[in-house]
């Protein structure tokens, strides 16, 4: 876990802004904040965003429906807990430590195994949410 803040720490230099964060910052200080996106199974904290990179913490449970994005793949990083993925129509199961990869337009869809599950994502460039194409 620690090298996983240290990840961060380091996109966070190195893609800096005028408003956003520097040097190393941690998942519960981002977790202290108020979620961009807060839904009964899913929240979404942006620990990161500039013109070229957008780094989020999510935090899940149950199921995240098939849907697809259609201008830009993204990345994931499962921080906590373990997830089945549906990629396409290949199906895996993802551990804490695990990197999963979602090229542009591929559809998928996530559960968790457990109770909950921490993801980092991270995007760059990144898709637009609102064209997002919800497929379930």
């Amino acid at each position: 876990m620690k090298f996983i803040i240290y990840v961060l720490g380091i996109f966070s230099y190195a893609s800096s802004s005028a408003n956003s964060p520097i040097g190393l910052l941690s998942i519960d200080k981002i977790k202290q904040s108020r979620p961009y996106i807060d839904k009964e199974h899913v929240r979404v904290w942006n620990a990161k965003l500039t013109e070229s990179i957008r780094i989020n913490v999510i935090e899940f449970s149950g199921e995240i429906p098939m849907h697809k994005h259609p201008d830009a793949g993204h990345n994931l990083l499962v921080l906590k807990g373990e997830i089945s993925v549906l990629l396409g129509k290949t199906r895996f199961t993802a551990k804490e430590g695990s990197f999963i990869f979602i090229p542009k337009a591929v559809a998928h869809k996530y559960w968790t195994l457990g109770e909950s599950a921490l993801l980092l994502s991270m995007d760059a460039p990144y898709y637009d949410h609102k064209k997002t194409i919800k497929l379930e």
